[in-house]
């Protein structure tokens, strides 16, 4: 998996993981322990299409939050989603969804604009 700086307009910035391929999605964050909460990492899904997108919790740990974008643009933000919960559909199309430790997102707002660089 490919490894990148995800920055925002409001001066907010997070290494992500980038889960860029199906495989890579459909595994996602389960099996982890948990992110390191302290140090602002998270996992990026880049889809390469915009589309409502499902996200599921199946084999999670820990609590996180989901911050859906389309193109740039911070369009939906999900908070302190709980392991195993049901699966979660965007309510508006996106071509990512940021994928933080639980509560991280309250650093971001609707319409917060965001930039991706792949290291």
């Amino acid at each position: 998996m490919r490894h990148a700086v995800v920055s925002f307009s409001n001066g907010e910035s997070f290494n992500v993981v980038v889960a860029q391929t199906a495989e890579e999605q459909v595994q996602g964050l389960a099996g982890w322990g948990a992110l390191p909460s302290a140090s602002g990492e998270g996992m990026l899904f880049a889809f390469g299409e915009r589309s409502t997108h499902r996200m599921w919790m199946k084999g999670m740990r820990f609590s996180i939050d989901m911050v859906f974008i389309a193109g740039i643009t911070v369009v939906q933000i999900e908070r302190a989603l709980i392991p195993g919960s049901e699966a979660l559909e965007g309510n508006v199309p996106s071509d990512y969804v940021l994928e933080l430790p639980a509560r991280w997102s309250s650093r971001l707002s609707l319409g917060d604009k965001m930039n991706v660089r792949f290291l």
